[in-house]
């Protein structure tokens, strides 16, 4: 084993050693030790890892820059399959927790492993663990959503304003601070508030909880809403109304704070930004200005 070869390590892991070299490395004492990390770190999904890439680098560094010490081999080793494992870790725990984000303006459809569908609003996020899914159907949101589930074991979405609890049925979550919302489409849903409050929604029902205050109504399944381009309401805190526009068009509404009693009935595009804002506040009779991406309410 030539300890002072630079490019000794690259070669190993891909496997350039001469026979040689690979014997002698393999009597080493510090073979064993490597050996177990590296065969770890391949259970892992990581990066792909370009050997080639990496010895033409350091051949580089070898060539443009004079050597101040000599290499230890072992510690190369050591360092570079600790960083091997890291990365693995860091890969695997992303796999089997993957992460499903949207910005402004944007929706995502999601297949679950199930088969149940996900499509997210805009500035929406959801998780969940791939690992355990087949025993336990649980998701994780921020935002909202739209869920189309699939018959099986109880599937259960956490917020952090209550949860969700079903067995196949399609329904729409709203969470966000001090606000949670949802809607039966088909089927049975059963929710349950941060407060511990309990309801049970059919077809057609809609609950949500604003600032501790529980309210339950009817709504039309075939009316459109967000999912297929309108942002739709009922009497709802015009807070609420203002954020779907934020999130919808990436603008900032200022002075909305002082419409906090207010609520809004009625619609909007979520194709349309002026639109959308005419729509919104000549319904409320609020005064506004448009300044690029700010919107000025007028008191």
């Amino acid at each position: 084993m030539k300890k002072n070869d630079d490019t000794f390590l690259a070669r190993w892991l891909n496997g350039d050693l001469t026979p040689e070299e690979e014997n002698a490395f393999k009597n080493s004492k510090e073979y064993i030790e490597y050996q177990k990390i590296i065969d770890v770190s391949n259970t892992l999904e990581a990066p792909d890892f370009d050997a080639n890439l990496l010895i033409s680098k350091i051949k580089k560094e070898t060539i443009d820059k004079p050597k101040v010490r000599k290499l230890n081999l072992p510690r190369i080793i050591s360092i570079a399959a600790s960083i091997i494992v890291l990365l693995g870790v860091f890969f695997y725990q992303n796999a089997q927790n993957p992460v499903y984000n949207t910005s402004y303006g944007e929706q995502l459809s999601v297949i679950l492993p199930d088969g149940s569908k996900v499509v997210l609003n805009a500035n929406s996020s959801l998780t969940f663990n791939k690992t355990s899914w087949k025993k336990n159907r649980n998701l994780n949101l921020e935002g909202e959503a739209y869920f189309s589930v699939k018959e099986g074991s109880v599937f259960k979405i956490e917020t952090k304003e209550g949860r969700v609890e079903v067995l196949g049925t399609e329904f729409n979550v709203n969470s966000s601070f001090n606000y949670f919302e949802v809607m039966c489409y088909s089927g049975k849903v059963n929710v349950i508030n941060k407060y511990n409050t309990e309801t049970t929604l059919t077809k057609g029902n809609a609950s949500r909880t604003a600032i501790k205050t529980e309210e339950k109504w009817n709504f039309n399944p075939e009316d459109l809403f967000w999912k297929k381009g309108m942002s739709s309401f009922y009497k709802a805190p015009f807070s609420r109304v203002i954020l779907a526009l934020e999130n919808q068009f990436n603008i900032k509404i200022q002075n909305s704070n002082n419409f906090k009693q207010e609520r809004f009935t009625g619609s909007f595009s979520n194709k349309d930004y002026e639109n959308a804002l005419k729509t919104v506040f000549t319904a409320m009779g609020i005064k506004y200005t448009i300044n690029n991406d700010i919107v000025l309410i007028k008191n």
